[in-house]
């Protein structure tokens, strides 16, 4: 899928869907800092997307920076959107190390 991905992002660069697919790819493939590096690149397109918001925190944590973390998921759950309970729920997660 990442590969898949990564010749949709060659064509069309500033594909945030396409970013945050290939994000949480590589996210589930155990490639954090790749997972860090999609959703960078989501938050320069929109600095306001849950989505991305989310999948950064979740990267950051993964590679050990619980800290930043933890602001950029604190980010995410306070905004309104669809899946509040998800969003919530990875907060207390990451807030409590059980994530």
């Amino acid at each position: 899928a990442a590969a898949a991905l990564d010749q949709v992002l060659r064509l069309e660069p500033e594909n945030i869907n396409a970013l945050l697919a290939k994000g949480y790819a590589e996210f589930m493939c155990g490639n954090y800092e790749l997972c860090r590096e999609a959703n960078a690149k989501a938050l320069q397109l929109d600095a306001d997307s849950r989505e991305a918001l989310r999948g950064y925190a979740h990267a950051l944590y993964r590679l050990g920076d619980t800290g930043e973390s933890l602001r950029y998921m604190r980010k995410a759950a306070s905004m309104p959107g669809r899946n509040q309970q998800e969003f919530a729920r990875d907060l207390h997660a990451m807030e409590t190390g059980s994530l």
